[in-house]
């Protein structure tokens, strides 16, 4: 029982940190006098509750529910929920018996959620062992139960505050929709610098292995774009890598969007940096004021505590200035073993939380997510949408409905845009892409944060 408590605990601070990004004044006004009252099970509400959300630590349910998923609708937006919990006698369901999203009792004013929120919540945090890792520490999608089951194509939290402000406006006699107090998305670009040139010894060498790949196979049109990119790297080696950091820029300019660099340092090679520090640095002392600057933590910053903590001097002595956000290179990142070495080295927000091979919402969210540890005060925002995932032609259908639900129930979209994929004559797939990209979300009118902006904003909630 205690330790469901803590997660109730946990589960709480996360809806009301999460409501601050996801309503407008009057949603976060109203759902910030909502009182969320932890009770053992629905059959045994004490008659003294009145006005409040009931959170049952442990529902009775029918057997068998706990995969089993339903769809239900609130003012014109679709839900889906899994592990039904029963209705309490002499409750009503809304919006239909079948298909409920909560149940409530009107004379009481007491809201209680048709699902089991907690063991919900439990799936989406619990430990991730390593046989469900690739080799290089990542998480694999598919091994993981909550992908499989498609419950992380909606963020569940912002799904469920959505709910549970339908259900305060409900029962309090509110006659507006819900989509009424919802506020436009808070939008988070991010820049992973991984190649500032294109002629390293590396790089120039799969080119080389690409041409003879493509001559075998008669692929005269590859063989061309890899002689060619041979060619310009020898000439130009910042001409579609470090150069195109600025190209983006001065595409935000254009929409008043900022955004923030994460640069790589620490052991070179495969892995890890192929500039010197010294060539990155110069790179990180032109961003403009008004940008930010975080680190992409090398791929063995969390197998020796010194490989971080040297590469965050680095970056800050240099640049004189604060380094607060940052994301793993190659998402190689534990949340439950790695977060307290983020949190020592006064990482503020981290970024690193993504799938590397599919879409979705991991950890069930889309917005700041605060640790079970509470000691651990940084926040972990889930990177969405990758642009190799979410621009890749076999995901546009999937990209555009969770996007297009994430407008309705707010909270924070993510996107990780990479400056060797801005603009690149080696993947022209790609080219025009970023630029279609910000007029699509300056058109639906997402408010441009910096990771600095999103820890400010949460910060008397992490009290």
């Amino acid at each position: 029982m205690e330790s469901k408590i803590k997660i109730f605990i946990l589960l709480i601070k996360n809806l009301k940190i999460l409501s601050k990004f996801q309503f407008n004044d009057k949603g976060f006004s109203i759902f910030s006098k909502i009182k969320f009252i932890h009770i053992n099970d629905q059959n045994n509400i004490s008659s003294k509750l009145k006005s409040a959300i009931l959170i049952p630590l442990n529902p009775i349910k029918s057997k068998n529910q706990e995969k089993n998923s339903w769809e239900a609708n609130i003012d014109g937006v679709d839900i889906i929920l899994w592990d039904k919990i029963l209705k309490p006698n002499k409750w009503y369901s809304f919006p239909s018996n079948e298909n409920p999203l909560f149940y409530f009792h009107p004379k009481r004013n007491l809201i209680l959620p048709s699902w089991d929120i907690i063991s919900s919540f439990q799936l989406f945090i619990k430990g991730e062992n390593n046989k469900n890792k690739d080799k290089l520490g990542r998480i694999i999608s598919n091994k993981i139960e909550y992908h499989n089951l498609k419950l992380d194509k909606q963020p569940h939290l912002n799904n469920a505050n959505f709910i549970f402000l339908k259900a305060t406006l409900l029962i309090n006699k509110f006659s507006e929709p819900v989509n009424k107090f919802i506020s436009p998305i808070k939008l988070i670009i991010s820049h992973d610098i991984d190649l500032l040139r294109a002629n390293d010894f590396l790089s120039q060498s799969i080119r080389i292995y690409r041409l003879f790949k493509s001559l075998i196979k008669l692929n005269f049109r590859d063989v061309r774009k890899y002689f060619s990119g041979f060619i310009r790297a020898i000439f130009f080696p910042y001409r579609n890598y470090g150069n195109s950091i600025f190209g983006m820029i001065d595409i935000e300019r254009q929409y008043d969007y900022k955004s923030s660099f994460y640069f790589l340092f620490g052991k070179r090679g495969r892995y890890g940096p192929r500039s010197s520090e010294r060539e990155t640095l110069n790179f990180a002392r032109a961003i403009p004021e008004g940008w930010s600057i975080g680190l992409h933590y090398n791929f063995d910053s969390f197998k020796n505590d010194k490989s971080l903590r040297n590469q965050l001097i680095v970056l800050r002595r240099n640049l004189k200035k604060k380094v607060l956000s940052g994301r793993a290179h190659y998402f190689i990142f534990d949340l439950h073993k790695d977060a307290k070495l983020l949190n020592d080295c006064g990482i503020k927000i981290d970024e690193s939380l993504a799938w590397n091979d599919s879409l979705g919402f991991r950890f069930g969210i889309a917005g700041p997510l605060i640790h079970q540890n509470q000691n651990i005060n940084t926040l972990f925002v889930p990177t969405i949408f990758m642009d190799q995932l979410f621009w890749h032609s076999d995901n546009q259908v999937e990209f555009n409905l969770e996007y297009e639900h994430l407008k309705k129930v707010g909270g924070i979209a993510s996107f990780l845009i990479h400056n060797d994929i801005f603009f690149n004559e080696e993947q022209p797939l790609f080219i025009g892409k970023y630029q279609k990209l910000l007029r699509k979300l300056y058109e639906d009118d997402l408010i441009c944060c910096l990771p600095e902006d999103i820890y400010n904003i949460s910060k008397p909630f992490l009290s």
